[in-house]
């Protein structure tokens, strides 16, 4: 409330009141629906567009020049038979095949066996790669049984054994020789002395494709070549000589292990049929394997404002029921020296939207790929810091 003070001065004035004309209650219906709508809206929501949308594969250029609209996915298992594991050291190899580690037998991919239909890897789409913050926006998943058919070549090997010597034992006759000096198999020089026992014959292990030395009373030296045969020695070759080839030989050393012996083996192969097998490789198109191939996200990029997600690829084994986590490139070749501590980016690849088109793109290392490739990722051993 307002005061005002007016003073008498005798003279005349005039006081003017301004009394209002707007009432309390005009418009109040038209507040109260106002007020209603602002309610309406926010137990409702403001009406959105959620429809879905059928994203396909964005073409990219072959190598022949061609737009390909294709996405394979290859995964490789480790051979754990081939792995070397120690806290450091990670010495395995990857193929694109099943039959490894606790996966499938032959006779269980042959038959499609059930192990094999319950198994599947799960592709998972995330909005970040922090797992302690991401949410998982999408699944695709991709079922054993819906690998690709190949054919594996069943054979059969035979191994054979050659020894190989490069020495041969000789007995030799030299009549009226003094004594003999060849090379041994150990490449050392030996010198042989006859006695009256022995006759002029004696036994000797050569090393091939040396000369054997005869000599007789006087220094005379008759030289022979380590071939078996019948030779002249002596002084103008009156003394006969006669090397007889006994069996091969080895150079035996003190530790009773021989050398100058080699010995070969040779596998042969023989093809003894083919069967009908499952590879771990997914090729997916607008024909063909279809199933996996659409991604189904949101019209309306303001929904979520998602425009790229990662993807982390995991396999379930129907048999063991155990997941596999697999990463973008083979273990050895991110970090040598520690195989086991690989940075978190190697797990995942970006998938980006075109909200226009209606296409997806998957990306690795800045680029798009039409073919993926995921190596199984081998955990470190317990005793590993």
């Amino acid at each position: 409330m307002n005061k005002y003070k007016i003073l008498n001065t005798n003279n005349n004035f005039q006081l003017q009141v301004n009394i209002p004309t707007t009432w309390d209650f005009a418009n109040r219906g038209d507040l109260i629906d106002d007020y209603e709508s602002i309610v309406a809206k926010e137990m409702v929501g403001v009406p959105q567009n959620f429809e879905m949308a059928r994203f396909s594969r964005k073409p990219i250029l072959d190598s022949n020049n061609e737009l390909n609209t294709s996405i394979t996915y290859k995964f490789y298992f480790a051979d754990y038979t081939q792995n070397t594991l120690t806290p450091n050291a990670l010495a395995p190899t990857w193929y694109n095949s099943y039959e490894l580690a606790n996966t499938f037998t032959p006779e269980e991919l042959r038959t499609n066996a059930k192990s094999v239909q319950k198994s599947f890897f799960k592709v998972d789409l995330y909005d970040s790669k922090d797992a302690r913050t991401q949410k998982n926006y999408l699944t695709l998943i991709l079922n054993g049984s819906l690998s690709l058919p190949t054919e594996v070549v069943t054979s059969s090997s035979t191994t054979t054994t050659t020894t190989i010597y490069k020495c041969t034992k000789f007995s030799i006759y030299g009549y009226k020789a003094k004594s003999v000096r060849y090379t041994t198999c150990c490449n050392t020089t030996l010198t042989y002395v006859f006695t009256n026992e022995d006759a002029y014959l004696t036994e000797i292990c050569v090393s091939d494709g040396t000369t054997i030395s005869i000599i007789y009373e006087g220094g005379v030296i008759t030289q022979i070549p380590s071939q078996e045969g019948t030779y002249s020695g002596g002084v103008n070759g009156s003394n006969p000589i006669t090397l007889t080839e006994i069996s091969d030989c080895t150079c035996v050393n003190a530790d009773g292990s021989e050398t100058n012996v080699t010995i070969n083996t040779t596998t042969n192969t023989t093809i003894t049929g083919v069967v009908q097998s499952l590879a771990p490789t997914f090729e997916l198109d607008h024909i063909g394997l279809k199933e996996s191939y659409f991604i189904y996200w949101f019209k309306d990029f303001d929904i979520l404002k998602l425009d790229k997600l990662y993807m982390r690829v995991k396999f379930f084994n129907g048999k063991t029921g155990e997941y596999t986590t697999f990463t973008t490139r083979k273990q050895t070749s991110i970090n040598t020296n520690k195989p086991f501590r690989i940075d978190n980016d190697y797990f995942y690849r970006e998938v980006t939207f075109d909200f226009v088109n209606y296409l997806y793109d998957v990306i690795g290392s800045g680029k798009s790929l039409s073919i993926m490739d995921w190596y199984e990722y081998i955990n470190p051993p317990q005793n590993n810091s």
